[in-house]
């Protein structure tokens, strides 16, 4: 079994030093960084992260109309900006809208994160069989949260621990199959491709490996890879129905991807 409150209680300490040491003991040095900057805060003293990811998350979680134009490089993440979009809702409410949109988009996004590493720390407690709490067991999980990129996500509006998870998802499927149901490993693995892509990549590569070892169900690998991929389908028939027009940012500006197919 899963020590899911001393994960919680991991992640708690694992935010708290992060937050102390990047930005009140190392006052945010962004020296070595690609696409940051930083405000200071004079109330605070603080020099907080701004990432070039916020922009559009912030306008995307609040606009529909700039969510679905062609300035948003991430319409293709629509699970993902929907979640930004309720917890600001929630937000919004609990403080009786008396926070300002950014300092309402970051707390929201503070918490997101905080979710997202949670479940990260869950899924690594299934990977290494850890079912309790111990010096050794919170060292391992403090080690995995604290590499570098996902450290430093946990401050950014950033999708990228997103990735983390989700091969660990996969792992576990892998690892430990009857941890996943065969339908809702592969229905999760195709919601989780409306927060990132790489969520269907992964998917692909399990279905590959279980097909290879179990020849004699490939009619069951089929009926897993529309699975797979439903969701996807299901957002992209929308825009059949929609005046909005769907934009593949990664595909028009950076080829990500698609450089396999040329």
């Amino acid at each position: 079994n899963v020590p899911y409150f001393g994960v919680l209680v991991t992640v708690l300490f694992y935010f708290v030093a992060t937050f102390v040491f990047e930005l009140v003991l190392s006052n945010f040095n962004n020296e070595f960084f690609w696409c940051i900057s930083s405000n200071y805060f004079e109330s605070v003293n603080l020099y907080l992260p701004v990432h070039c990811d916020e922009g559009p998350y912030l306008q995307a979680s609040e606009s529909l109309d700039y969510f679905f134009s062609e300035s948003n490089p991430y319409q293709k993440r629509p699970g993902y900006v929907l979640f930004i979009y309720l917890i600001r809702s929630v937000i919004n409410f609990l403080t009786l809208g008396q926070l300002s949109n950014y300092i309402e988009f970051r707390v929201a996004m503070i918490l997101i994160q905080f979710v997202i590493v949670y479940l990260i720390g869950i899924s690594s407690a299934k990977f290494f069989k850890i079912n309790y709490l111990n010096f050794h067991n919170f060292l391992t999980l403090i080690l995995v949260v604290s590499i570098p990129n996902i450290r430093w996500n946990t401050l950014m509006p950033s999708h990228g621990n997103i990735t983390l998870l989700l091969l660990l998802i996969s792992l576990n499927r892998f690892s430990h199959k009857s941890f996943y149901n065969d339908y809702i490993f592969y229905l999760l693995m195709g919601i989780g491709a409306l927060f990132h892509r790489s969520a269907i990549v992964y998917g692909v590569i399990i279905l590959f490996l279980e097909i290879i070892k179990n020849k004699n169900q490939l009619i069951k690998g089929l009926q897993h890879f529309v699975l797979l991929l439903i969701p996807s389908l299901l957002y992209e028939g929308f825009f059949i129905f929609s005046n909005y027009k769907s934009f593949d940012w990664n595909k028009e500006i950076y080829g990500q991807f698609y450089w396999i197919v040329d």
